[in-house]
Parts: C-alpha cells; structure tokens; sequence
C-alpha cells in the first residue's frame, strides 16, 4: 500500500451521522483515525464536528473533546460545514487529504466542486452516513459511518492523552488557543463543556440563531432538520440572494473559476448550498 503523510482535515456532520446510542463517543476520534491510516494517510489529522449541538449531552461532548474533536456549532447544517471547508483549503494549499462525513444527497451537491479541487491536488473521502447502492456514486465505494466506527482502536486511557497531543490547539481559530468549543453563530469560544452548553441555552444564542440561521439562502431554500432543503422550484438567477451572490463572487476570485452566463453560476452554486 502506498502511504502518505500530507496533512489530513476531517469534516464530520454530525446531525446526518451521529453517535449511535450507547456508543462510547471516546472511540470516534481513534476511529476515524485509524480508517484513515488504513486507507493509506499518516500524517497530521484535525477533526472538526459541525452541527447543531443543543441537547447533545454533556458526556458525550467530554468524550468527543478528549478525542480530539473539535466542536463547531452551526446554524445551516451541511451548508455551512462546506462553507467552512472550502475556507479550509484556500489556508491550506494540496497537497492535502479532506474527509467528508455527511449525507448522500449533501456529497452529491459538493461533487462538482470535489471534482475541481480534485484536479487542484486535494485527496477526498467521503464517508456516507448510511451504506447507499453502488451504481448512485462514484470513486471508492464501501466507507459509510457505521464501517468506520467498527473499527478496532485501543481505546485505553494511555491512547487517548496520546491523541491529545494533538488535539484542539493545532487548528484553533481564536486567540484562546486552547479552546476546542465553538459557537459560529455568535462567535463564541470556549475551554469547557459547561460553558459552550450554557452559552447555546442562553438568551443571546437564541436570538442570535433566529436572526442569523437560513440568512442568504436563495427564495425557496429553508433549514429543515439542520438541512438547507428546496420546499419549492429553484429560481433561475441569483438575484434572489444579494448574500449569495457576494460569496459565490468571493469565492470566483479565489478559485478563478470563468463562468460567463447567470445560469452557470448558479448551477455551481447550487453544489455549494
């Protein structure tokens, strides 16, 4: 087997692929590592969980940041777990390795623009939440959520202050670099389970949530389930969405992407939401 050691992200959604009940959430760091050894990739591994993190209890949270994991709280799902991603790689130049743990339909919308990073020198995995029929995808088959948390990991506590060593600190996006819990709705930080499940219970989090979540998506998309989900025909421009508009020409300047007619800017576009 051809080994790599190129530095390696890993995005997990975690409301399409949760911890199953009564799963020791301490093994999914080791875990997923270990899959990603198997496949062939050494080098330094960051994982980041997004989603909706309200009634996640405390324990389960605990045992995700000793792992390693770091937490971000969303609004928009998937959405925003691609946003995120793609800032990701304009930081982060290929040669890389990026594993994409979500949905079928939500990898299915990031194809195209898998595909493009692809040609640019990035590796992708993608992790399905749910084992789907091999003539609905392309690439490697066979990896699906519950495959990878079946795999065998010593799960000692020796193991797991290894995988400390590298945990939340390598990747912070704060000053506070030993935060590993993130609220992106609000722009919170934090050192502890207690204090990131009280900032998403409090007052200013739910207001904030209730301004900000499914702002900028194009007339017709809603949140549904922490999905951004179509309720009714996709408009033919992106007139719609001045927000949407802005980023998809942000991200045009990064990428370089030559895209000459309204209605090709939107079908990339709709990849990206």
């Amino acid at each position: 087997m051809y080994y790599t050691n190129e530095i390696t992200s890993v995005w997990w959604d975690v409301n399409s692929s949760p911890v199953p009940d009564g799963y020791d959430a301490g093994r999914v760091g080791p875990c997923i590592k270990k899959m990603l050894v198997d496949l062939g990739h050494i080098g330094p591994v960051t994982i980041t969980a997004t989603g909706d993190f309200r009634g996640t209890p405390e324990h389960v949270l605990r045992a995700l940041s000793s792992s390693g994991i770091i937490i971000k709280n969303v609004g928009n799902g998937p959405k925003d777990l691609f946003t995120y991603f793609l800032s990701w790689t304009i930081d982060n130049p290929a040669p890389a390795t990026v594993m994409i743990i979500a949905h079928y339909q939500d990898l299915a919308y990031m194809d195209r623009s898998l595909q493009s990073l692809n040609k640019e020198g990035y590796t992708f995995v993608k992790v399905y939440a749910h084992p789907i029929a091999t003539c609905t995808v392309s690439g490697p088959l066979g990896l699906y959520w519950g495959k990878v948390l079946s795999g065998s990991v010593d799960n000692k506590p020796e193991t797991r202050r290894q995988f400390l060593l590298d945990k939340c600190s390598e990747t912070s996006e704060t000053k506070d670099e030993s935060a590993c819990f993130f609220c992106l709705l609000c722009y919170f930080s934090g050192k502890s389970v207690e204090s990131f499940t009280a900032h998403l219970s409090s007052e200013e989090h739910a207001q904030e949530e209730l301004d900000n979540v499914s702002v900028g998506l194009p007339k017709g998309m809603k949140i549904i389930r922490g999905r951004a989900v179509w309720v009714k025909e996709q408009p033919k421009t992106l007139a719609d969405s001045k927000k949407a508009k802005n980023r998809l020409k942000k991200l045009k300047r990064k990428r370089k992407l030559k895209m000459t007619s309204t209605k090709k800017k939107f079908k990339f576009f709709s990849f990206i939401w």
